[in-house]
This record gives C-alpha cells, structure tokens and sequence, in this order.
C-alpha cells in the first residue's frame, strides 16, 4: 500500500512535469511564428533569437513529457 503522503507529492511532481510542457510547447509555437514573421526575409544561414528559444524549449518540452511519462507509468509502487 502506498504512504498518501509520497502518493501525493508524486501527484505534484506530475501537474509540474505536465505544465512544464505545455508551456514549453506554447513557447515552442510562438517562437516558431515570431521567427517566421519577423525575420522571415533574412538568409537561412542566420539564426535568430527565436530559432534558439525554438529549440531549446522544444528540448525541454521532451524532457518535461519524458519525465511525466515516467512518473505516469511508474504509478504507485508498493511501500512494502
């Protein structure tokens, strides 16, 4: 059986993991359309402030997925 208290930090854990990533991926997105709009006539070999945010929050949105996954899959372990 599982102490209620380390189920519920779990639970914690999860909703930041989760909310970590859906604004990671809003990030995401954003960044995305400012590039694209504000900078689209530049040539491709130039890589803008928003191509970076890009990818960093991209790889912080599969960090943040990952760890939820984890958390998610593991479920409540036995104590015992």
């Amino acid at each position: 059986m599982m102490e209620p208290k380390l189920a519920e930090r779990r639970y914690k854990m999860l909703k930041v993991f989760l909310l970590v990533a859906l604004i990671s991926f809003a990030v995401f997105i954003a960044s995305i359309i400012l590039d694209k709009e504000i900078f689209g006539d530049l040539p491709e070999k130039e890589v803008t402030v928003f191509a970076y945010t890009a990818w960093f929050s991209i790889v912080l949105f599969v960090i943040a997925m990952v760890g939820a996954l984890v958390i998610f899959i593991k479920g409540p372990r036995k104590t015992r």
